[in-house]
């Protein structure tokens, strides 16, 4: 290869890799998962500047029209609301709810470009204990995911929970808050797994009642006792008429007799 020739390449190189990074900006998450897994989740999506002729290939798949017509065929999956903002960079918002992570995971997977962010959920058991289990970068992106642009997750569980698989730069174990943050390129490259357990919550009430049963408990049985009388036994002073009575009280003497003759 000549030395213009290699000026040519690397001119080309640098100029696909300047159209490729302006497709997609940002992907924001919001995430609350509750016990039951159902829940709802905020998402913010950073569209590439409106004077890059990339823009024109994704404009007509964010109208609100085309979005609502996706939503409205789905299974325990739905649009709360949408917007879009004007601008060079227009941000689209989804607020969506959905029944259950199975029936999320499922939306997800009849839409290729959508299923590398949103990935794919699996729910296990251990213990008694239910594991969440997300995988990222599968599917098929419709536009090419820069290095240097982020995709952020905020998952919020609605009880107590604790990692099991990627470590989280922020992790706020009272709240049960965790988060992430990854280049776009590298989620389909290494489709990093985020694992989370539920944790079984005390049963405050439980213990509750059972301490307030014990206390009435005791206050009967104090109050039984200190209502009972105690029988002393009796003791005689003679050997072997010790099953005998108290003795008999004296008798106070009557008056005397008349002297006389007996009648």
């Amino acid at each position: 290869m000549t030395k213009h020739m290699r000026r040519v390449a690397l001119l080309l190189l640098a100029l696909t890799g300047a159209m490729l990074t302006s497709c997609l900006e940002l992907y924001d998450e919001e995430m609350i998962i509750y016990a039951d897994l159902s829940g709802s989740a905020k998402v913010t999506v950073k569209l590439p500047d409106t004077l890059q002729n990339k823009f024109d290939s994704v404009r007509d798949e964010f109208t609100e029209g085309k979005i609502r017509e996706r939503f409205s065929g789905l299974n325990g999956v739905k649009l709360t609301k949408y917007s879009i903002t004007e601008g060079r960079f227009p941000e689209a918002t989804f607020e969506v709810s959905f029944s259950s992570l199975q029936k999320l995971s499922a939306a997800a997977e009849g839409n290729a470009p959508a299923q590398v962010l949103v990935g794919v959920f699996n729910i296990k058991k251990d213990n008694g204990n239910t594991i969440v289990e997300r995988k990222l970068g599968e599917g098929k992106p419709a536009m090419s995911l820069p290095l240097d642009k982020y995709a952020v997750y905020k998952m919020h569980f609605n009880a107590p929970v604790e990692m099991v698989g990627t470590n989280s730069e922020f992790f706020d174990k009272s709240q049960s808050d965790v988060r992430y943050r990854w280049p776009l390129a590298t989620i389909e490259s290494q489709q990093p797994l985020i694992s989370n357990r539920f944790l079984k919550p005390i049963p405050w009430m439980q213990i509750a009642i059972g301490f307030v049963v014990l206390c009435l408990i005791a206050r009967i049985a104090m109050s039984v006792f200190s209502k009972r009388k105690i029988i002393m036994p009796v003791t005689s002073t003679k050997p072997g008429d010790a099953a005998a009575g108290p003795p008999a009280a004296p008798q106070r003497p009557g008056p005397p007799k008349r002297p006389g003759l007996p009648r």
